[in-house]
């Protein structure tokens, strides 16, 4: 588990202190706390309590989003929708799948963003949601100009988000050259010890992502992987021939239940970091950590 820095638990019970934190906390609180935010989610899953999972990812996914943090954005919005199917919870199912559409419309991923916006308009009318139904045709209407390029990512996170999205003091929004996406940020025990499962890694940017380091934040826990075909770098897929994506396999073999759940650093370092005057490019990169829960 995470310790939450911004805050201190005022009883035995982190979750439920985590729940309330998140209900009041402002948006840079809990983009400093977003690896906690993530164990909060996984832990409410676990006792499958579903609307307090939605809730919290109502209370934190706009921090993610303001902040340029795809990889958590997508899978606090993914836990949502799951829980709304679960609870059978229509309106947040509604919410979680345009929210989700509204992401892959801003990383110009437009077939799914067709996808999951059509979907959610379904939902939304399907329960009468006015608000809802408004709001998504109002971002379908906006596909159209994407899929003819009219529109760039800039264009459409200041017209999806920021507009929307109050301000807030943060760290840099990473820079274009540095964007790792993580597709599987949250899995199992069991999956990794499979030695046939790969967490696949998008390299967004438009400079290739160098030199990978695995960190177990639990240092008496290691955890190593590596990228298999594509040695230690990640091209971009700006570059001829390439599609900006790798597979990670982690090497859990020390790793046990009892070390559950546990947050590993995926990190990446640069020729051009030392010139730059850069010591690191992981804090310029997005979100770069695995959380690995328990799947019993």
């Amino acid at each position: 588990m995470t310790t939450p820095t911004t805050f201190a638990p005022d009883d035995t019970d982190l979750v439920a202190a985590g729940v309330r934190w998140a209900a009041t906390a402002d948006n840079s609180e809990i983009f400093i706390d977003r690896a906690f935010v993530r164990w909060l989610i996984a832990e409410l899953e676990e006792r499958r309590d579903w609307a307090t999972v939605i809730a919290v990812a109502r209370d934190t996914e706009q921090a993610m989003a303001q902040a340029g943090r795809w990889g958590t954005w997508r899978s606090i919005l993914e836990a949502a929708r799951s829980a709304a199917i679960a609870a059978n919870d229509r309106t947040a199912l509604g919410w979680a799948t345009h929210q989700l559409g509204t992401r892959n419309l801003l990383r110009d991923d437009l077939g799914a963003a067709r996808a999951n916006l059509h979907a959610a308009l379904a939902t939304r009318e399907a329960i009468g949601d006015f608000g809802g139904i408004a709001a998504t045709r109002h971002n379908l209407r906006i596909l159209p100009l994407a899929l003819a390029g009219v529109m760039t990512l800039l264009t459409l996170f200041v017209g999806l988000v920021a507009m929307l999205i109050p301000s807030f003091d943060h760290p840099e929004v990473p820079e274009p050259e540095w964007i790792l996406d993580i597709t599987d940020e949250v899995v199992t025990l069991e999956e990794l010890q499979d030695p046939a499962f790969r967490i696949r890694l998008l390299n967004l940017g438009t400079v290739a992502l160098e030199d990978l380091t695995i960190r177990s934040e639990d240092e008496t826990v290691p955890v190593t992987g590596d990228l298999g075909s594509c040695g230690t770098s990640i091209p971009s897929r700006q570059q001829p021939e390439s599609t900006g994506a790798c597979l990670l396999a982690l090497d859990v073999s020390k790793v046990t239940e009892d070390d559950l759940p546990l947050v590993v650093d995926v990190i990446f370092s640069h020729s051009r970091a030392a010139t730059d005057g850069i010591d690191s490019i992981a804090s310029q990169i997005g979100d770069s950590r695995v959380l690995i829960r328990s799947g019993s």
